[in-house]
């Protein structure tokens, strides 16, 4: 039976302040789905009821059902009592003919299951939006996520414990696995953490050879790209964890940062959340921690990107400590007020 996946697009590290930044692409069950958004110190895109067709989803729940990776006994409290086999006693249709009997946990998820695609493509066979048809299908979908930050040792310390949902400490233990396990990249100011472009950092380089004929006058890195580029593709890929696939060429990443409107039109909502997954190490003058308490300077001299200070002078940027996120330098990525 399939289980929780993970693994790091890419993890780097700031050469100044040492914070090390980690993008995971992970797969789940999606009842756990409110628990992994509990967490405000990830930053996430995930795959979409409203985004992927009916069929698709459908043909997903039929070939590979989400299953509960422990169906335990009841119990007062929030955790099960265990491990518990009780059969479960309900009517099935099968082969046109209705079946009493008793039902593992695990057959039963898989009736329940086909009951909801029945009811999924009755709603779809009526014309209705996929926003609608695809929530009855939501208990036994897997979703796709993308999750960036640079603090990720709680989500460990709360998830991967014997008293958590035994499905997400399953996806937990898969992310520490493959955390532990990943190359850590060094940043300087300047470079860029941009999970699914190319390699997953952007360096500039001052190779002439490099250089592209379109923007000669912009750095650009061993690939040919300038900076504003590699952002686009990187957050474009991001965006895309909504549609289960992934087009990594600039001229999707154009028209997806169009879609998104991302410092277009300054009238129209801002969808910013691919833009949260990117971020550059916070310039050396910036990172002397306890010590900028004593000679904190003012905010209008901030480094732009810059959000915010913590009590022991780490400056951070969203929910980023260490490092600039690409979303705080975009014009109209949030309504204020």
């Amino acid at each position: 039976m399939k289980k929780p996946s993970a693994k790091v697009i890419v993890k780097t590290q700031s050469s100044v302040s040492k914070h090390i930044m980690v993008t995971f692409e992970v797969e789940f069950p999606r009842p756990i789905l409110a628990e992994v958004n509990t967490h405000n110190a990830l930053n996430k895109n995930t795959s979409s009821s409203r985004a992927i067709p009916v069929e698709n989803m459908i043909k997903q729940v039929k070939e590979n059902t989400a299953y509960l990776s422990r169906y335990g006994a009841a119990n007062k409290g929030m955790q099960d009592a265990g491990p518990h086999d009780g059969l479960i006693n309900i009517f099935n249709y099968v082969a046109g003919e209705w079946h009493n009997g008793g039902y593992t946990a695990e057959e039963a998820w898989k009736i329940a299951a086909d009951s909801a695609v029945m009811m999924a493509e009755a709603f779809n066979d009526a014309g209705y939006a996929k926003q609608v048809c695809n929530r009855l299908l939501e208990p036994f979908q897997w979703v796709k996520m993308v999750i960036s930050c640079t603090d990720i040792n709680n989500f460990f310390w709360l998830r991967d414990h014997h008293m958590a949902d035994p499905t997400i400490q399953e996806l937990a233990r898969a992310m520490k696995d493959a955390y532990n396990a990943a190359e850590t990249i060094v940043l300087n100011p300047g470079e860029w953490h941009v999970p699914y472009y190319n390699d997953g950092v952007w360096k500039a380089t001052d190779k002439k050879t490099f250089m592209t004929i379109n923007r000669p006058k912009y750095p650009v890195d061993k690939f040919g790209y300038c900076l504003d580029d590699a952002l686009a593709i990187s957050a474009s890929c991001c965006a895309q964890a909504s549609y289960r696939t992934l087009d990594d060429t600039i001229e999707k990443a154009r028209k997806v940062i169009q879609n998104l409107n991302l410092g277009v039109d300054l009238a129209e909502p801002c969808h910013a959340s691919p833009t949260e997954h990117q971020g550059t190490p916070i310039a050396e003058s910036f990172v002397d921690g306890p010590k900028a308490i004593n000679y904190m300077p003012l905010p209008s001299s901030w480094q732009a990107g810059i959000t915010h200070v913590m009590r022991d002078g780490t400056f951070g940027s969203g929910n980023l400590k260490g490092y600039i996120q690409h979303r705080q330098l975009i014009p109209g990525n949030v309504k204020e007020g």
